[in-house]
């Protein structure tokens, strides 16, 4: 998984420092989950599925995993959709001209200090499931929904890959800039997978 974020991440963009590690970071715990026997069945699922992890340069080498079945996307899209479009006409409500990718920063930048506090706590996973902000990527970036759609077509099932860099953010202003990696997962490499034992 390692090789596979890095080769979808270009490093000529603009903040390419900022995020390379992150994605370095996603790359080597999903390597690690991999390998466990006892995460064949999360990875390898009967429903098709999208493998999602994120990490934040805020966190210090951390990953949150977790998975969305085909049946899962609409309804968190929809759902985000239609909370994006109420805080905007909220805002605007009350003469604050905010756009999509302000909210959408917000979003995640809360979302991402509520799991870091579950991080610290060394909690194995985090009542702070991102189905709002992974949400707002399916129904905001066609792009990231094209490239999900034709793996699944394929017959494969996809990871989306999300870094996060939340430096600098307050609870006064809150704010985290996102960049998405898909990719697919090679079901191969898990322990019980056609190259268990052979590394």
């Amino acid at each position: 998984m390692l090789s596979a974020v890095r080769a979808g991440f270009d490093l000529s963009t603009k903040h390419a420092n900022a995020f390379a590690p992150v994605f370095d970071c996603i790359g080597r715990r999903l390597d690690a989950a991999v390998c466990q026997p006892d995460f064949d069945s999360f990875f390898i699922n009967d429903a098709r599925q999208i493998i999602v992890a994120i990490s934040d340069a805020s966190w210090t080498d951390a990953a949150a995993v977790t998975a969305y079945s085909e049946h899962d996307v609409g309804p968190i899209s929809t759902a985000a959709d239609q909370a994006l479009k109420a805080t905007i006409r909220d805002c605007r409500s009350i003469g604050s001209d905010v756009s999509p990718d302000e909210v959408i920063s917000v979003v995640w930048a809360n979302w991402t200090g509520q799991a870091l506090t579950s991080i610290r706590g060394n909690e194995t996973s985090s009542k702070t499931l991102p189905d709002l902000a992974v949400g707002t990527l399916f129904s905001r970036s066609a792009s990231v929904r094209g490239q999900l759609d034709a793996i699944a077509m394929a017959g494969g099932t996809p990871v989306l890959a999300i870094a996060l860099n939340s430096i600098g953010s307050t609870s006064q202003r809150p704010k985290c800039s996102v960049r998405a990696i898909v990719t697919t997962f090679p079901t191969w490499a898990c322990a019980s997978g056609a190259v268990a034992g052979h590394g």
